[in-house]
């Protein structure tokens, strides 16, 4: 990888500079003229070193360089050649892009955690690189991995591990696979290499230890796999590489303008609505429950999904996220009065919502058994914040669930008791 190198500190107790040929001397030689002799002279500084063994010097370059291998030549010393240097510059794409709850970590399998011992440790969770712990697999072979989703494909150049934290377990080697689609994966290797890259491991539980891709690879899965190991496979790691910038692309959303891009868990899952409007089958095209989870941006009415409670006093949207998960929160984006038909006051019925709650569950459910215990979070008219264009649903603990579910109450001290929902969209991280 490039690094752009803009000076370095020095200490020792020498006198030291990078040290190349003058070729000054040489111009007449080579055929060099005055104004090439000027340039190449300016290239070839030497630089002032150490007056005494303690003291800092920091030297400047007159321009930033860009290069992955700095060499120092030592032409002067006291003594004998001695010291100590820190290279001063920046690293492109030198992030650490898969930290919580940004990435979800998933893993070919972990050790259950004991009631008994109040032991939780091993989960995949805890295989990110600040965890405390670390995850383990139940079993203890070249078949077992820690999987990171990082959201957007965007460009991986690094990655880094640490050994089990609460036990004396470390990873000693492992490779490399990504993957765009979880489905076909690729294991990383060098250019001239047929065979994957065996990458150097830990040494004990608490070192880092970084290793950096010749060629970085552009990837939303990544896959550490551990091919030898210190008594048990534990293991911490991160993924190093370039932040993900501009849109996120279907699949994926933002909770605020300034969040990283996260996985839409509800994007094209299965949707209905039980208010008996017909409007979760496939004949019905206006106001279609699977409007909310298509990914397109338009707010306008024909494209969100539309429910009321004229069949059920309490309307319920929901959808399957295909496989149980782990649920953070949900973003409904709200209509804001665009495609107003001339046919029926939509506006009007809106105003008569009270209340939209998302519930988490296990199991397909009807509204009547939607509980306290499966609650992520609710939303009120209050202040008008049911009617902001996205609205926020945090869970205040992480649940676990595949159906969500989005229910309706409406004002209940009003002489119109109808009202109508319109959701435009409703994502899931």
């Amino acid at each position: 990888m490039g690094y752009q190198l803009y000076d370095f500190v020095q200490l020792g107790r020498l006198r030291m500079g990078i040290r190349e040929r003058h070729l000054r001397k040489q111009k007449s030689k080579q055929g060099f003229n005055d104004s090439q002799s000027r340039v190449l002279t300016l290239a070839l500084k030497i630089f002032k070193g150490n007056s005494d063994a303690f003291q800092l010097r920091h030297s400047y370059l007159e321009h930033p360089i860009r290069a992955r291998f700095v060499r120092v030549h030592v032409v002067g010393w006291i003594g004998h050649p001695s010291m100590r240097l820190e290279i001063v510059g920046c690293q492109e794409c030198n992030e650490v892009i898969s930290g919580l709850p940004f990435t979800e970590l998933s893993a070919s399998s972990y050790k259950r955690w004991s009631r008994k011992k109040n032991y939780k440790s091993c989960l995949p969770d805890m295989g990110d690189i600040a965890s405390t712990k670390g995850w383990c697999p139940r079993r203890q072979n070249k078949r077992q991995w820690l999987q990171f989703d990082l959201g957007p494909p965007t460009a991986i150049t690094g990655l880094v591990t640490r050994g089990q934290g609460d036990k004396k377990r470390y990873v000693t080697s492992y490779t490399m696979s990504y993957s765009n689609d979880s489905t076909a994966w690729t294991f990383y290797s060098e250019a001239n290499d047929v065979e994957a890259r065996v990458f150097g491991g830990n040494m004990d539980t608490f070192t880092e230890r970084r290793h950096y891709l010749n060629e970085p690879v552009i990837a939303r899965f990544v896959r550490i796999h551990p091919t030898t190991w210190h008594k048990r496979i534990g293991l911490r790691a991160a993924v190093l590489g370039c932040p993900h910038t501009g849109e996120c692309g279907p699949g994926f959303m933002r909770v605020n303008e300034g969040a990283p891009c996260v996985a839409n868990k509800a994007y094209k899952g299965l949707t209905w609505i039980n208010d008996g409007s017909k409007s979760d089958s496939e004949e019905f095209r206006y106001g279609h429950s699977s409007f909310a989870v298509n990914g397109e941006p338009n707010a306008d009415l024909s494209d969100c999904a539309i429910m009321d409670n004229f069949y059920a006093d309490e309307p319920v949207w929901a959808v399957d996220l295909g496989a149980e998960q782990s649920v953070n929160g949900a973003v409904v984006v709200t209509w804001q009065g665009a495609g107003q038909d001339k046919i029926t006051a939509y506006t009007d019925y809106v105003h008569s919502l009270d209340k939209l709650t998302v519930y988490v569950t296990t199991k397909r459910t009807k509204s009547a058994d939607l509980n306290g215990e499966s609650k992520c979070a609710a939303v009120s008219r209050m202040n008008n914040a049911l009617f902001n264009p996205r609205v926020h649903f945090e869970c205040p603990v992480v649940k676990r669930g595949r159906f969500v579910y989005v229910k309706a109450s409406g004002v209940s001290d009003r002489w119109r008791k109808s009202f109508t929902v319109v959701l435009c969209q409703v994502q899931v991280y």
